[in-house]
């Protein structure tokens, strides 16, 4: 879809990151697929999915599958939505048993620093739900667009949501 058009005003939309399918959530919110970036639209900019391995339990959420997939070493994710004030939501769980440091990275939601050093492992430990809410104002026609910058390993988002406020 094209999220601009003002004929079909953005309100809302939610992407399970890495995946191929829909999800809905426990309040009935249905989660899309992801893709690639296309202009008018939405879309991650690098990045390789991957599975969280099923057999263990990922903790702190009753929307478990939305943590399944994942895109890691992912650069961007962009939305071009109209002018106006969102709110971003970004999910994260780290997917493997690694050290403290293995996997940091760095966030930002239109040049605005989000997580200046994301390490999930030492931050929340390994198979736990995160989620972290950010507004963010998309002005002059740009687009909203999320970087994830690489300290050490690669950056990994599992999911993401935007709503127009």
């Amino acid at each position: 879809p094209v999220l601009n058009d003002p004929s079909v005003p953005f309100h809302s939309l939610g992407i399970n990151v890495g995946g191929n399918a829909q999800f809905t959530d426990e309040i009935g919110f249905i989660w899309e697929s992801d893709q690639a970036y296309t202009s008018g639209s939405f879309g991650f900019v690098n990045g390789e999915s991957g599975d969280f391995n099923k057999d263990k339990i990922i903790t702190n959420t009753k929307d478990t599958p939305l943590y399944y997939t994942f895109l890691e070493g992912i650069t961007a994710y962009k939305f071009d939505v109209p002018d106006g004030e969102y709110e971003v939501e970004l999910y994260f769980a780290e997917s493997q048993e690694i050290k403290a440091g293995e996997r940091t990275f760095a966030v930002y939601i239109n040049n605005q620093v989000a997580f200046s050093s994301l390490d999930l492992s030492a931050d929340y430990g390994y198979r736990k739900a995160v989620f972290q809410t950010f507004t963010s104002r998309v002005e002059n026609g740009e687009p909203l667009l999320i970087k994830f910058k690489e300290i050490t390993g690669k950056p990994v988002l599992n999911a993401i949501r935007v709503t127009r406020k």
